[in-house]
């Protein structure tokens, strides 16, 4: 199966065994999250929102409450980005694994899309890569992180 399909199927499940948690105002387009591991695919930690979704599958170096505030975080402008670029009919229905390594210095090292269709590259590069680039990750040792976006069919 295909990481996209996998990743429908996951992040989809989301809204049918996370209940919806009482919203803080800044997280209002959350829709679902703190998803059971076996329920959500492996999943460390998934974030449904209306229009996207996102599941950490690794978050090498990083506590629990860091890798989902960072999960949180860029679920967030994923979101707002796709709502954006969706009302204005710049992006297509897609999926995406991005692995990142982090330096020691905090910085990103290396990011690398896996998009699907091919097209869904372009979505990723706009709502997912800067939003990456405004983490501040912090110095310490090298980390990794790996996530799967969905955005345009998660109803």
């Amino acid at each position: 199966m295909s990481f996209s399909k996998r990743a429908f199927l996951a992040l989809s499940l989301t809204a049918c065994i996370a209940p919806p948690e009482t919203p803080r105002t800044d997280e209002r387009r959350i829709i679902a999250t703190n998803v059971p591991k076996s329920a959500a695919g492996g999943y460390l930690f998934a974030v449904r929102s209306h229009l996207s979704s996102l599941g950490l599958l690794r978050a090498d170096g990083f506590n629990r409450q860091a890798a989902e505030s960072l999960t949180k975080t860029l679920a967030l402008a994923l979101d707002a980005c796709v709502t954006r670029e969706f009302s204005r009919g710049a992006l297509q229905a897609g999926a995406t694994r991005v692995d990142v390594s982090v330096d020691k210095a905090g910085r990103i090292a290396h990011i690398n899309l896996t998009s699907e269709p091919q097209g869904a590259h372009a979505g990723a590069l706009l709502c997912l890569v800067p939003p990456l680039h405004a983490v501040h990750f912090g110095e310490g040792a090298e980390r990794t992180v790996v996530l799967e976006a969905l955005w345009g069919a998660t109803q």
